[in-house]
């Protein structure tokens, strides 16, 4: 019921206010619902997969497109992260899922990964916020 496009190369910033923006490896950029038409770019770029979810609706996915939580709304931080959750690709997946984030060449389009919600939690990570270097305390 759920469609989503997953970084899984991280993406690099010039400076370390600008790459906490950025998204990172295992990042999702988009959620959109079963029988989304990706376009070309979705489908071949290297650096993303596309993760089919039928048995999770797309609304159950919503935290993973959530910057990372403010901690002190008086004093706005210039490294909060762009994403809060991610997808810990890093973990002990299903080898067939693995074998699909490795496959450079994309020559599957995408994955359906028929997983059901407390499984898939298994691997929704939050993220470590990234201190400011010019702050002190």
């Amino acid at each position: 019921m759920a469609e989503l496009l997953l970084r899984v190369v991280d993406k690099v910033g010039a400076d370390l206010y600008t790459d906490c923006q950025l998204l990172k490896r295992g990042d999702v950029v988009v959620i959109v619902p079963d029988g989304w038409h990706w376009g070309t770019e979705e489908r071949t770029n290297p650096e993303w997969r596309i993760l089919k979810l039928p048995l999770i609706d797309s609304a159950q996915l919503q935290q993973f497109l959530a910057p990372e939580p403010v901690t002190d709304p008086a004093r706005a931080s210039r490294t909060r992260l762009r994403r809060g959750w991610k997808l810990d690709v890093d973990a002990r997946l299903p080898s067939r899922l693995t074998q699909y984030l490795a496959d450079r060449t994309r020559r599957k389009p995408s994955f359906t990964w028929p997983v059901r919600l407390p499984e898939f939690d298994r691997w929704r990570v939050q993220k470590r916020a990234v201190l400011d270097p010019l702050v002190i305390g």
